[in-house]
């Protein structure tokens, strides 16, 4: 969880945390 890496990139982030959201939970 980089909250820095959010405000680069907070599309790609969002996409990326679905799909990771799944597998890590």
């Amino acid at each position: 969880a980089d909250f820095r890496h959010l405000g680069a990139s907070s599309a790609l982030d969002k996409h990326r945390r679905r799909s990771t959201g799944l597998a890590s939970a």
